[in-house]
């Protein structure tokens, strides 16, 4: 049987262009609902300079985001409600907290820890539950040239072995200075070891869950059928990593909460 003809340039461009909208799209809606229930939460309550710092990383990508749906717009006038969407969601996003706020007052809506971390976990079900539900729509939006690139794919295999090896030797070098440590500089030890425990939890669970989500939807895209063990062996690898990280990030912070 014959293999189906080429897509003509400039549909394959306008296709890459929709999978670029889509990216963004799923970045505003992240960076968006962290903003939100950070202002819509009790740490807004002794907030002095949280708002100020998170706006300062959010708003940039933000308009990095605005200024690519712009360029779409005149670009490719068939993604037009694509561009459009990433172009208008910013303002969506960054209204919703105001209007949360206005409509409960003095009390925010989220008032404690564990109304926070509910919020949480709902967002992350329904994150979750759409990876699974959907996972051919969502495959759509895999970047083709990360897929059929062997190097890309060789780093995502290799950065969770590197996560392995940096969180082993950190714990081996802690454990050394730790009981090597007088009585009056083991505290300083300890909080150090905290601190990069913290920063070690976050960095893991970044790139990790990336590369786990970026491995398990690959199995759904048409663009390549190669490298199947690479893809699996990626799975495999970034899975304990993504799972350790989310635990370890939790656990610190409840540390953290009670003290």
């Amino acid at each position: 049987m014959d293999s189906p003809p080429p897509l003509p340039q400039e549909s394959s461009r306008e296709a890459g262009n929709l999978r670029l909208l889509g990216n963004l799209f799923f970045l505003e809606l992240a960076l968006g609902l962290a903003w939100s229930l950070y202002r819509i939460s009790y740490l807004l309550k002794d907030d002095t300079y949280g708002s100020i710092s998170l706006f300062g990383i959010v708003a940039p990508i933000f308009l990095l985001c605005m200024l690519a749906a712009v360029i779409s717009l005149f670009r490719f006038p068939a993604n037009l409600k694509a561009a459009v969407l990433v172009l208008s969601l910013p303002f969506f996003l960054c209204l919703i907290p105001v209007l949360i706020n206005a409509a409960t007052g003095s009390q925010p809506l989220l008032a404690t820890e564990k109304s926070l971390q509910t919020a949480v976990l709902i967002i992350v079900a329904v994150f979750v539950l759409a990876i699974l539900l959907l996972p051919k729509k969502l495959a759509f939006f895999l970047p083709a040239f990360v897929i059929k690139s062997f190097w890309i794919n060789l780093l995502f295999l290799l950065t969770p072995l590197l996560v392995y090896a940096t969180g082993a030797l950190a714990l081996f070098q802690w454990t050394r200075l730790f009981s090597q440590a007088s009585d009056d500089k083991a505290g300083y030890v300890l909080a150090y070891g905290l601190i990069f425990a913290m920063l070690f939890a976050m960095i893991t669970v970044v790139p990790a869950g990336i590369i786990f989500l970026y491995s398990y939807l690959s199995f759904f895209q048409k663009h390549e059928t190669r490298r199947l063990g690479m893809r699996i062996s990626q799975l495999v690898l970034s899975l304990p990593a993504t799972g350790f990280g989310v635990w370890l990030l939790i656990r610190l912070l409840r540390e953290m909460s009670v003290q």
